[in-house]
């Protein structure tokens, strides 16, 4: 799994201005923790990865980026790592599914199935890493998201922020932006088309990534 839509659009949308402490949950190659460092000059940043493989390549491209000084990557579980401070902000991009067909490659298959833990394990992690005044991004398919909602609220997070994204205007929503924090509210909602058509992309998909391409 290297670069996709998905971790683009949960890079550039997560709100990180006032976070001066920032966690990627399953970097992957790093783009997201890299992209944090981008947005935010003043953030440190952690990205823990499970992934040996995966774990190695972001530490490379970390390396070798402008912000290297401000990322470390934690090749461990996330459920392993540990910290003594929470966190302004954590970002996923975590596996979608839970009851569907796994993927035949075990990295594709990790990245996509929760296969060594759930959405409902993954949220109390978040929540004991979570600051009191932090919040928790993530991107997922629409009965994904409902359920960890439903699944965030038994641990008092709460949605702040809700992005439908549609692949095109005549096509159904495909994936929630969301975000959850400790403050019970009523959630700021919207909808993102991404492209036009094909290799047509919309103007707001364009004005949320246009810092991240090189050509769009």
């Amino acid at each position: 799994m290297k670069v996709g839509t998905d971790g683009v659009l949960l890079g550039a949308w997560v709100r990180l201005e006032q976070a001066g402490r920032i966690l990627d949950i399953g970097t992957g190659t790093g783009v997201i923790a890299l992209m944090a460092a981008q947005r935010n000059p003043a953030a440190c940043i952690d990205a823990v990865e499970i992934d040996a493989a995966a774990a190695e390549e972001a530490a490379e491209n970390i390396a070798a980026s402008p912000w290297k000084e401000r990322i470390t990557v934690h090749h461990c579980s996330i459920f392993d790592y540990t910290t003594p401070a929470g966190y302004d902000c954590l970002v996923c991009n975590p596996p979608f599914f839970n009851r569907s067909t796994p993927a035949p490659e075990s990295s594709r298959n990790m990245a996509r199935h929760c296969v060594r833990f759930s959405h409902e394990e993954l949220l109390k992690k978040a929540a004991l890493l979570l600051a009191p005044e932090g919040h928790l991004s993530l991107i997922l398919p629409p009965k994904e998201a409902e359920e960890l909602i439903r699944k965030a609220s038994l641990l008092s997070l709460f949605p702040a922020r809700i992005t439908r994204v549609k692949p095109t205007p005549a096509l159904p929503v495909k994936r929630w932006l969301i975000e959850l924090s400790y403050a019970p509210v009523f959630p700021e909602e919207s909808e993102l088309v991404t492209e036009l058509q094909k290799h047509c992309y919309s103007a707001e998909y364009i004005e949320l990534t246009k810092h991240f391409y090189l050509y769009l």
